[in-house]
């Protein structure tokens, strides 16, 4: 669980940077101070942040080849977008195919399995896909789940919580999350949506004995999270 929540720092902690970065940027433009610049083509940048948001102590094979994919990929966009790099795009966009092909087979040779359910703490990444899961378990943690390019439909509604609050870290990007609670579990949304929704629609029934608190954190980036019942 210590571990757990020094990942959920580390990741905080890097997309406050990023976003300050953007912000000054954006300030210095409005200034004046970079000229014609466009900072769309700094868009790679959330990838190569995704990237590293991916890196735990102590460093797991999955999340490190998930590091090696995003930031790759974001860095050859950016450093084509800034003219650093002359590859042509018709060459870029098969070596994406080719890697996340050869993520795939990794994953499946090595057995890694990288989605942890039937537990008290979730781990749960879909990346170019998607699918619907449960948790019936009686010492819920909360966890991580993230969806990149894809979907999870998660239902917590045979859930129980080890203790009366748990946080569920969410990560959204051109995709979406849809998690399923009993009612009486009380939502509260702390995450960050970036040109994306964080939506809070259940119905909160109170008991004073099974009243339990679940607060979601993390950030919708071009894509979406919703909580009901």
């Amino acid at each position: 669980m210590r571990n757990h929540k020094c990942n959920m720092m580390n990741v905080r902690v890097i997309s406050g940077f990023a976003i300050i970065a953007i912000g000054v940027l954006f300030l210095l433009r409005n200034m004046g101070l970079l000229g014609n610049f466009e900072l769309w083509k700094l868009w790679p940048m959330i990838l190569i942040f995704v990237g590293i948001g991916h890196l735990s102590r102590p460093i797991q094979f999955h999340k490190f080849l998930h590091f090696l994919v995003f930031s790759g990929i974001g860095t050859v966009f950016l450093l084509k977008n800034l003219k650093i790099l002359d590859i042509p795009f018709n060459h870029i966009w098969p070596f994406v195919l080719i890697l996340t092909g050869a993520t795939f087979i990794i994953f499946a040779i090595t057995g890694k399995k990288h989605n942890k359910l039937s537990n008290g703490l979730m781990d749960l990444n879909v990346m170019f896909g998607g699918g619907a899961y449960q948790n019936p378990v009686d010492d819920f943690e909360g966890g991580r789940i993230s969806a990149i390019m894809g979907g999870i439909e998660l239902d917590l509604r045979k859930t129980k919580m080890k203790e009366k609050e748990s946080t569920l870290e969410v990560f959204a990007m051109f995709g979406g999350i849809s998690i399923r609670v009993p009612e009486d579990w009380q939502v509260i949304i702390q995450g960050s949506p970036i040109l994306g929704g964080m939506e809070n629609k259940t119905f909160f029934r109170a008991s004073e004995e099974k009243s339990c608190k679940l607060i979601i954190t993390g950030f919708a980036t071009m894509g979406g999270v919703e909580v009901k019942n």
